[in-house]
């Protein structure tokens, strides 16, 4: 551990030096005993960015099999996306509903033979809609990390010429034929709100967030006063607003027509959401289910919570 963490800290600078930390969130001691260094990294380890690239590297090393991976891993993304948002947005009395998904606005635009283009969930508030480009790939690790402006550039750019010109063709088909999405007539005032919705980060704070809406708006995209600026959210984000819905909270759709006129408003949505608006962040009740069933599950395995003749288990 101590030769991976200098190494690191010679490529990246020592502030930046965790990813060891990450790749290795449990050490085994030699008299036995197994240290836990953090909860959060062995979490992530498991389930997380760190599991992706393990993943990841295993089936790039095999060749072909890296497509067939990041495929997977694209679709296991999309599916949790629209389990957390369908939880939050429960259709209307009669069955009308109010989550759209890409195939339900190919039906509703796309010519007789061909596609358009469109993003990947769309939900109806009726005063608003909602656009979510679903982003299961990663920046690079420079971006994430103490990298300079041209690894930051690099990934910004091809965020905007991929996803950010699908919701805006989402925008227009809207602007056009919202009819034959919604099956009624256009709410008179309504608002859209455009977001892509990162399955491991973006550096979000002020200065980035100016860059991508300069960006954007040099592309000519998401343009009109109807449309809300670009957000960017993540997973974790998604399951708080979730467990924010469970407890009574506003919708998503108020959220984030509030926060563009916050003070936050070039900030990541959990930091508007805990430091301007007060609100405690939490998981939802089915991830906490499920990350005690894990935990519980990966203990038993490896006898944390019984008494180890070789050693015992001590946290960090």
């Amino acid at each position: 551990m101590r030769t991976l963490v200098r190494q690191e800290s010679q490529a990246s600078g020592f502030d930046w030096s965790y990813t060891a930390f990450r790749r290795f969130p449990m050490l085994h001691a030699d008299n036995g005993d197994l240290i836990l260094l953090s909860p959060v990294f062995l979490q992530e380890r498991l389930t997380g960015g760190a599991a992706y690239w393990t993943l990841h590297d295993h089936f790039l090393a095999q060749g072909t099999a890296v497509d067939q991976f990041r495929s997977f891993h694209g679709q296991v993304v999309e599916a949790y996306a629209r389990e957390s948002v369908e939880r939050m947005v429960p259709e209307l009395p009669g069955g009308s509903r109010r989550v759209l998904y890409e195939e339900d606005m190919q039906r509703a635009w796309s010519p007789r033979r061909g596609k358009v283009s469109v993003c990947d969930i769309a939900i109806d508030y009726g005063w608003a809609w909602v656009c979510i480009e679903v982003v299961s790939g990663r920046l690079t690790q420079k971006s994430l990390s103490g990298g300079t402006a041209a690894d930051f550039d690099q990934d910004v750019a091809k965020l905007v010429e991929k996803k950010v010109k699908q919701l805006d063709a989402t925008i227009q088909h809207l602007d056009r034929h919202e009819e034959k999405l919604s099956g009624r007539p256009r709410t008179p005032g309504r608002r859209i709100y455009p977001v892509v919705l990162v399955a491991h980060g973006f550096p979000v704070n002020p200065i980035s967030m100016s860059e991508l809406h300069e960006r954007v708006a040099r592309a000519g995209l998401l343009q009109g006063v109807h449309v809300g600026r670009l957000e960017i959210v993540d997973l974790d984000e998604l399951e708080q607003i979730e467990a924010l819905h469970e407890s009574g909270g506003p919708s998503l759709a108020r959220l984030l027509a509030d926060k563009q006129t916050a003070n936050l408003y070039r900030t990541a949505l959990n930091q508007y959401l805990y430091f301007e608006r007060r609100v405690p962040l939490a998981r939802p009740d089915r991830q906490d289910r499920l990350g005690r069933e894990v935990m519980e599950g990966i203990a038993a395995r490896y006898e944390l919570l019984s008494q180890n003749p070789r050693g015992k288990a001590v946290g960090a």
